[in-house]
């Protein structure tokens, strides 16, 4: 956590292990309380998932907790460590607001789920964490790869991690 903490300036978020009771389903890996800077982590998913996946988990979770930064301290700059486009935190605002959840079943029933621009951003962050940090890559749908792709290069003009690790 303190990786992605570090790279999105924040500080505060919190993280809680939680029984598979806890979840919509007992798959879901992880979820997020925006209004406590929390997310969740589903103990029983967590005892059996790979470290990998489960570290990929944190760093989509605590790009959510940056989404949720962005919109709360929009208009305070002074506490924000990176500054997104206007247009980008109203969208995720408005999305947050109407979040559809994953269904938990096939991934073409999902399309409005990946479609987000809150999903889409937490998986062009976790893509390039695990690329740059990692030499790896996560699992992305089809349907947003290429959406993620242009995400990833806007990230990494901002936060500059291709750079740091080059450097």
């Amino acid at each position: 956590m303190a990786v992605s903490n570090k790279l999105l300036g924040l500080s505060g978020v919190e993280y809680e292990f939680k029984p598979a009771s806890f979840f919509p389903t007992p798959d879901t890996a992880a979820t997020s309380n925006f209004q406590i800077y929390t997310f969740f982590i589903n103990k029983d998913w967590h005892k059996k998932a790979p470290p990998m996946e489960v570290m990929y988990t944190i760093f989509h979770e605590m790009r959510h907790m940056y989404q949720a930064v962005q919109i709360e301290f929009r208009n305070k700059k002074d506490c924000l460590f990176y500054e997104e486009d206007k247009a980008r935190v109203d969208l995720w605002k408005k999305e947050l607001k109407s979040y559809t959840k994953p269904s938990m079943e096939e991934e073409e029933n999902d399309q409005a789920y990946y479609s987000q621009d809150i999903e889409i951003d937490a998986v062009a962050f976790c893509e390039l964490l695990a690329r740059v940090l990692f030499k790896s890559n996560i699992y992305i749908p089809d349907l947003i790869k290429a959406r993620v792709e242009e995400r990833i290069k806007e990230i990494d003009e901002v936060i500059k991690l291709t750079e740091l690790i080059n450097n």
